[in-house]
């Protein structure tokens, strides 16, 4: 099943079998996917790590209800909510 809502940088919630995303937004073909977590610090995960990879994303935003940004790899970075509200902002400029 995948739900699909259009916007200027095309929104994406995608669910595939195995693999599950929060939110996928393709801004000017870079694939850039969102996925959301309660926890406060949020670390790296074998399904965060297999997203990135089975999804073929540019990166990874991990959206936190608050708190410091910080990278969990290259290509993961993890963002309190007003900060991916900015990137995301950024992403469809």
């Amino acid at each position: 099943m995948t739900a699909i809502v259009d916007c200027r940088c095309r929104l994406i919630g995608v669910v595939t079998v195995g693999t599950e995303l929060d939110l996928f937004v393709q801004p000017g073909g870079k694939r850039v996917g969102f996925e959301l977590k309660f926890a406060d610090a949020p670390k790296m995960t074998k399904s965060l790590a297999s997203v990135l990879k089975d999804l073929r994303l540019d990166s990874l935003i991990v959206v936190k209800p608050s708190g410091s940004d910080y990278q969990l790899s290259p290509e993961i970075k993890v963002m309190s909510l007003k900060s991916a509200l900015l990137e995301c902002d950024e992403l469809i400029r």
